[in-house]
């Protein structure tokens, strides 16, 4: 039978400690861990959205979710200044979770903010109207 960790023991994954003295905590390993897997299935999510014409255009950041979510961790509030482009998905939910960290409210906001990334496209790629009539003469 599979172990499982409990909260603050990480022992069972053979993580060694070479974060502490990055100042990254536990918590903020294992926050980080699902903020990266958190990009890759709404990517995912889109991606398949466009394959079935409910997502005009979608520009995939997947393989990078480690990298963004890294570096956007040390972004210090009130001291760096971020500047997102269309493929930093993984910034953007980072960014959101350390906010909603930070304030009570926050969840509800990142909720908001991954419905307005996920929301359908009221106008599809492919037309879907019925050709015209040719007029009559």
């Amino acid at each position: 039978m599979a172990q499982v960790a409990d909260d603050h023991d990480l022992s069972a994954l053979h993580l060694h400690d070479r974060h502490s003295g990055l100042g990254i905590t536990n918590d903020d390993l294992v926050a980080m861990y699902r903020t990266i897997l958190l990009a890759r299935l709404l990517d995912q999510k889109i991606w398949g959205l466009n394959r079935m014409g409910k997502a005009a255009f979608v520009v995939s950041g997947q393989g990078h979710e480690g990298a963004q979510v890294g570096s956007a961790w040390a972004i210090r509030k009130g001291h760096d200044v971020v500047l997102p482009y269309y493929r930093d998905l993984a910034v953007v939910l980072t960014q959101l979770r350390r906010a909603a960290d930070a304030q009570p409210l926050g969840e509800q906001a990142t909720r908001h903010h991954l419905r307005v990334v996920a929301h359908r496209n009221p106008h599809p790629p492919r037309g879907r109207h019925r050709p015209r009539r040719q007029a009559q003469g």
